[in-house]
């Protein structure tokens, strides 16, 4: 085997164990403010990470989506996502830093633009299957409608830039709706 092999090898590795690294200081962050049992649970249930996760185990009617859970992407959207499914004992299902935004260059993961559902990419059409297979075992447990909750990110940035002191809720608008439901005052904001 060449040098040039086993260079391109150590390359790759390097960005691979800058995200352990990366996982491994949060985790840790996130575990300082748990319980044991809390953490036994966070443990089990999230880790290893690099995964989809599907909590199949909820007590409500309520699915708890983070789509964009890799680092750059909504950062921690996938931990917030989780630790809310368990507060409201409900069904998640959760991108744990497997598929990251399209447009982005990684030595891991994989593509898949969560943003468009109605994607051909075979990532995103597994990611909203298994979104699609939640509702339906919801939905058949009971009388309740299913709801879902995608969580989401925004920088600070953004937020200032865009929201201008005020709270965007995204509510599952149809296009026609989004206008009227945006404006100011409208029923998807909440004003701090």
């Amino acid at each position: 085997m060449g040098q040039g092999t086993a260079e391109t090898r150590k390359k790759l590795r390097a960005p691979q164990e800058e995200m352990d690294h990366w996982i491994e200081s949060v985790r840790r962050c996130i575990e300082e403010h748990l319980s044991p049992e809390e953490r036994r649970i966070f443990r089990e249930e999230f880790f290893p990470e690099k995964r989809l996760r599907v909590g199949r185990d909820g007590l409500s009617n309520v699915l708890v989506v983070a789509p964009h859970g890799f680092p750059g992407d909504d950062d921690h959207t996938d931990y917030l996502a989780f630790f809310l499914a368990k507060e409201l004992r409900a069904f998640y299902v959760i991108n744990n830093k497997a598929f990251y935004k399209p447009g982005r260059n990684h030595s891991f993961g994989k593509p898949a633009n969560l943003n468009r559902p109605w994607s051909s990419n075979p990532h995103t059409r597994r990611f909203v299957e298994l979104i699609l297979e939640m509702v339906s075992v919801i939905g058949s447990r009971g009388a309740h409608v299913p709801i879902v909750l995608c969580i989401h990110g925004m920088s600070d940035v953004n937020a200032r830039k865009f929201s201008a002191g005020d709270f965007c809720l995204g509510a599952g608008y149809t296009r026609e709706e989004k206008e009227n439901a945006f404006r100011e005052g409208g029923p998807a904001t909440a004003s701090l």
